[in-house]
């Protein structure tokens, strides 16, 4: 009699409910860090403005002549698109 070759259906059902369980936990894991690493990366991007703002407020009590441009405030390199 020869001997039959392969997988169980059973065995099969097993590694998919494993790999969707993973998954299940991994994913909403995965896209929470992405979503850390944008807001990181957002912040980062405002530290040299907010410098600038705040160094302008010193000099001159305040920051109602603190404007992008001058001061020492950089102006933006490109228009800011904001995603919801």
């Amino acid at each position: 009699m020869e001997k039959q070759r392969g997988f169980t259906l059973i065995e099969l059902m097993v590694v998919i409910g494993i790999i969707a369980i993973l998954s299940a936990i991994g994913i909403p894991a995965y896209q929470n860090y992405l979503r850390k690493a944008a807001l990181t990366d957002m912040l980062q991007t405002f530290v040299p403005y907010r410098t600038a703002v705040e160094l302008c407020a010193l000099e001159h009590g305040g920051t109602s002549t603190c404007d992008a441009g001058v001061n020492g405030i950089p102006r933006p390199s490109s228009p800011v698109m904001f995603r919801a």
